[in-house]
């Protein structure tokens, strides 16, 4: 970042110009008298809420249609306009923002959820829109964004308030190259995102062609049943510890840590096992240290470690059968114990199943792993693109 100083300090030793967004931009209004949206096809296309909410950059390829009464009088996109979301029901989502850095050939809308801003002819040749699109989602930035939002359980943004935000215009050098920088981040973000896609893909695969054979043996003919413990919401909150040695899992992501003596000892878990979620979500839970569970639930286990693993892969790659099931019991999917007792998998030998669960847990790993794979890579390189973004968009403002 040596060279970004030394630009400012070379360009603007005294600090930069800042200006309100209604003097060097116009503001741009959503869709009007929709008939219908999402069809299949319609008189226009548009810039749809999710496209702008997730993407620093507009993708103006395949967009949703709509049918609207009137063309002439709805505002038409044009490169370099710059999309807001107009609400949402926490106020750091609303004004989240996307450029539109392609030319863009048809005539395409704005969404009625979304609003937008375009710059002025005579500010057009001084703001750099890459330089904008990082801009409008720094921290310097979003702290004058948050006090525009208005609302009490839903959040919109004050458009006035919105318009009169002020905003530096340092000069073009400085500006051109801190969104190159920050692109490279960008850019390394969307190739990991796009190799973990390429990757869960060849785990999907091999999840299914590993176990592709029909089964012949019985869960309950190798694996032993592990019974939970009578444990309410309420008493789970009052004995968990972050350090408890002792983890208690209940229906979807819910799980608390506790200390051993607050657990009955007949109830806790100390090998591997499979867990099965019952109720609510239907899944499955590969676990290796002391645990236990709700009494709704239930666990499997035998005395071969590689084999507890196989059995969870397994029943992952089944998991649509479950929820199938679950889903026919009533307003709460659930399963019954029979369900998985005479449930029937391919069981081969020991050395296959030692093969198979090696390249699931690499695959696993790979594609799952919060602190060492593709996953925390992601998340890395993101936490290093807003920390230099949001260092790199403060500036002094420039005294008159």
């Amino acid at each position: 970042m040596n060279r970004i100083d030394t630009l400012i300090k070379k360009f603007c030793p005294n600090g930069v110009e800042y200006y309100q967004l209604s003097e060097i931009s116009i503001s741009l209004n959503g869709m009007s008298n929709v008939k219908n949206k999402w069809a299949e096809n319609g008189n226009c296309q548009f810039i749809d809420y999710m496209n702008a909410y997730s993407n620093l950059k507009i993708d103006v390829n395949n967009l949703p249609y709509a049918t609207v009464k009137k063309i002439s009088g709805q505002t038409v996109l044009k490169k370099g306009d710059i999309l807001f979301t107009g609400a949402s029901e926490t106020i750091h989502e609303c004004a989240l923002s996307s450029v539109i850095e392609d030319d863009i050939i048809d005539g395409i809308l704005l969404d009625d959820h979304l609003f937008g801003i375009r710059l002025k002819e005579e500010f057009s040749n001084r703001y750099s829109i890459r330089y904008l699109k990082h801009y409008f989602r720094s921290k310097s930035f979003r702290r004058k964004v948050d006090k525009t939002v208005k609302g009490v359980t839903r959040f919109y943004v004050g458009k006035q308030e919105f318009m009169n935000i002020k905003i530096p215009l340092p000069p073009l050098e400085v500006q051109s190259i801190i969104a190159d920088s920050l692109d490279k981040f960008g850019d390394l973000e969307l190739d990991l995102n796009k190799e973990l896609v390429l990757r869960k893909n060849q785990y999907e695969y091999w999840h299914r062609k590993l176990y592709e054979k029909k089964g012949d043996t019985k869960i309950t003919d190798v694996f032993e049943r592990l019974k939970g413990t009578p444990i309410t919401a309420g008493k789970m909150k009052e004995i968990e510890s972050i350090d408890g040695d002792i983890r208690i899992f209940a229906g979807g992501q819910t799980v608390v840590n506790a200390y051993e003596e607050d657990i009955e000892k007949a109830n806790i878990t100390t090998c591997p096992c499979v867990i099965v979620q019952s109720r609510g979500l239907i899944d499955f839970i590969y676990y290796e240290k002391p645990c236990t569970f709700k009494n709704e639930m239930w666990a499997y286990t035998c005395n071969n470690k590689i084999t507890v693993k196989y059995l969870y892969y397994y029943l992952k790659n089944n998991v649509s059968y479950f929820r199938t099931i679950g889903s026919q019991m009533g307003s709460m999917p659930q399963i019954s114990l029979p369900v998985t007792e005479d449930f029937m998998i391919y069981l081969p030998d020991l050395s296959e199943q030692e093969k198979i669960v090696s390249i699931l847990d690499k695959f696993d790993e790979l594609v799952n792993d919060n602190d060492f794979g593709l996953p925390a890579e992601i998340e890395k390189r993101k936490k290093q693109y807003e920390f230099y973004r949001d260092r790199l968009m403060i500036f002094k403002e420039l005294k008159a």
